[in-house]
């Protein structure tokens, strides 16, 4: 086997604190890795960084552990809010920060309409008078001042201009406590910049996914209406895939009591409009990605071995034996114990109690698979006589399993 490679997916959050310097919120900026430093990366697509920093935030470390519960204002570009990419967010933890002069657009002010319909609040970064969208500042619940930038008579203008509007104001580029102090004798009601904290960059081990698979999943979206039995093949061939999903249906946007038995439940759950932007937003985020390496080719087998014995002994296991056998690894692959990886997939306590307490059936199935890989002869000729498996059927499972693992990561 090879030598496994973290994939590393990086943000920085900066605390955006009230009037008595108690945390009321974070911004969320995105980081670039490896050759980065704290600041925004240049030449960066803004709409691709935001896709990138949604994909860590809420695919990866999860928006509420991120933030601890509290708002997270997320900058988006005009081409991100048309394509209805903040719609995947959950409104009640999220801000969408947008340039005040953005340019606006029938379609742009349709979807902010419809945004704010929701539940959404908006914010207007880098406000002055001299930049104004009538439209977008009826919209906006924040306004956000660089007070650097800004000369304070400009700053009182905004104030008086807008006293009458439901509008909270936020300084940016609070510097020092003169400044703090300052700030709020103008009236600001909440307070960013290096005084208080500079951005704190967070990371975590990411899960490359197969771009073959990205490009086949990005032509089911293409057409009119969503193959669910097709997006189930090509998402469960890829643990990258699985897992994003699988967290995706654990998130506040998507909160769901039942527990998830197989990949076509969970992309029922989030139905067929979102099914369509977070395709899209692991996509753009993961095409210019490596490959994936042998680790994951080694779960992809496993799922499929696991699949095969259940529908050889207990048929109605074989979603559950699929997804047992492609989590096996990622412990190894996140670098991080089992029981952290599970707690934050909503998944059938059968899975979780093969995995974590080697229980069950699907335990034995998995069990099986391991012995197979390193021709463990005696465990074998047990586990199979247990389950009244032929010898001679799982030499067959194998063969196919590896066969079907390797065929999608060649390319």
């Amino acid at each position: 086997m090879q030598k496994h490679t973290n994939f590393i997916s990086i943000l920085a959050r900066q605390p955006i604190l009230d009037r008595k310097k108690n945390t009321f919120a974070f911004e969320l900026l995105y980081r670039s890795f490896p050759n980065y430093i704290n600041r925004y990366p240049d030449k960066q697509d803004g709409t691709l960084a935001t896709i990138k920093l949604i994909q860590n935030s809420m695919f990866l470390m999860g928006i509420e552990k991120v933030t601890g519960g509290k708002p997270a204002f997320i900058n988006f570009t005009k081409e991100s809010i048309i394509e209805g990419i903040p719609n995947i967010l959950n409104p009640k933890h999220c801000v969408l920060e947008v340039l005040e002069d953005i340019e606006d657009s029938p379609e742009l002010l349709a979807e902010i309409d419809l945004i704010k319909k929701k539940g959404f609040s908006i914010a207007l970064d880098d406000f002055t008078l001299s930049k104004q969208n009538q439209q977008l500042i009826e919209n906006a619940d924040f306004i956000k001042i660089d007070v650097l930038a800004t000369p304070f008579d400009e700053i009182y203008h905004i104030f008086e201009k807008f006293k009458d509007y439901n509008i909270k104001f936020l300084a940016e580029k609070v510097e020092n406590n003169e400044c703090f102090k300052c700030c709020k004798e103008m009236g600001f009601d909440y307070f960013q910049g290096f005084f208080f904290a500079k951005p704190e960059v967070l990371s975590c081990t990411d899960i490359p996914v197969s771009k073959l698979n990205m490009m086949n999943l990005l032509r089911i979206i293409s057409k009119e209406d969503i193959d669910i039995k097709k997006t189930v093949s090509i998402i469960e061939r890829d643990p990258g895939l699985t897992y994003k999903l699988l967290k995706l249906v654990n998130s506040a946007a998507f909160y769901f009591e039942k527990k998830i038995n197989s990949l076509t439940h969970a992309l029922l759950i989030i139905g067929e409009k979102e099914i369509r932007k977070w395709i899209t937003i692991v996509a753009l985020s993961n095409l210019i990605e490596d490959n994936p390496n042998e680790l994951l080719i080694t779960s992809c087998l496993r799922a499929k071995f696991c699949e095969y014995i259940a529908i050889d002994v207990m048929p109605p296991l074989k979603d559950e034996a699929f997804i047992t056998g492609l989590l096996s690894l990622f412990d190894v692959i996140l670098n991080m114990p089992m029981d952290r990886v599970l707690e934050e997939l909503p998944l059938s306590l059968s899975i979780k109690d093969a995995l974590l307490h080697r229980k069950g059936p699907l335990a034995f199935f998995l069990e099986l698979v391991k012995k197979y890989e390193v021709m463990d002869v005696y465990k074998i000729a047990l586990l199979s006589d247990k389950m009244r498996i032929e010898k001679e059927k799982l030499m067959s499972y194998y063969i196919e399993s590896t066969t079907w693992a390797n065929y999608f990561y060649q390319l």
